[in-house]
């Protein structure tokens, strides 16, 4: 292989990831219609009296409590769903998990529901290696909970 060909190589391996979150996003974007609805001042959003309600859902934590969404009523709660294998998911992580820290005080409840279908024990390392701290929820048990 000479010179040129191992630079285009080594630029293709570089933006094979570039292109995989892309595609996510673009993806993500498709599935949950991102700028629909009415355009308001503040831009693309349905107006609060027209927005679908969240189903009511009660999952399993990392350590076995049930934690229900039922019980937040009155709170501002982020709800966020994600998976350990989504690059886009780690890249977030930090900015959550910052946002947490600073607005638990003023009443933000935040909660990650994990996609993740291989067990509490992945996402237990994900959780301590990015010092996670809100409730981190399992929903393998329950794939309705992500519609």
């Amino acid at each position: 292989m000479n010179a040129s060909e191992a630079n285009k190589a080594n630029t293709a391996g570089r933006l094979a990831p570039v292109l995989i979150v892309v595609v996510g996003l673009l993806l993500f974007a498709a599935t949950f219609r991102l700028g629909g609805g009415a355009t308001t001042a503040g831009g693309p959003f349905t107006p609060s009296n027209e927005r679908a309600t969240l189903r009511p859902f009660a999952l399993m934590d990392l350590d076995g409590r049930t934690w229900d969404l039922a019980a937040q009523r009155g709170k501002v709660v982020l709800v966020n769903y994600w998976a350990t294998w989504c690059p886009p998911c780690r890249q977030e992580t930090p900015a959550l998990v910052r946002v947490a820290n600073e607005l638990r005080p003023r009443g933000l409840e935040v909660v990650g529901i994990s996609l993740d279908g291989g067990g509490p024990g992945v996402v237990r390392d994900f959780v301590k290696s990015y010092d996670v701290p809100y409730p981190m929820l399992m929903a393998a048990d329950e794939p309705d909970v992500a519609q």
